[in-house]
């Protein structure tokens, strides 16, 4: 991965994470703004990773990253996968490694 997708993987992580009044809007505006850069796949920050858990209330934020990657038509990685259980939502959630 080129600095300028991290850079933007960490914008993506930062705005998600810390944002959560007008959140539609900002990941709108998120999502047409990296339309204009050649990004082609998101990472998960294992912080996200740790939160999910044994019920899919536990999943936080994590189906909308992977929801607007993918309508952006970008792979999904995810890093920092400690359990057999975080692996198998992950997938099912259609992340690709």
């Amino acid at each position: 991965m080129n600095q300028r997708q991290h850079l933007l993987n960490k914008l993506l992580e930062i705005v998600l994470h810390h944002s959560l009044t007008g959140l539609p809007n900002r990941v709108l505006f998120l999502k047409s703004y990296l339309h204009n850069f050649p990004v082609n796949s998101l990472k998960i920050d294992k912080s996200f990773v740790q939160i999910i858990q044994e019920n899919q209330q536990n999943l936080g934020l994590v189906p909308a990253m992977i929801g607007i990657a993918h309508s952006m038509e970008m792979t999904v990685i995810a890093e920092g996968i400690e359990t057999q259980y975080q692996l198998a939502q992950l997938k099912k959630l259609g992340v690709a490694e």
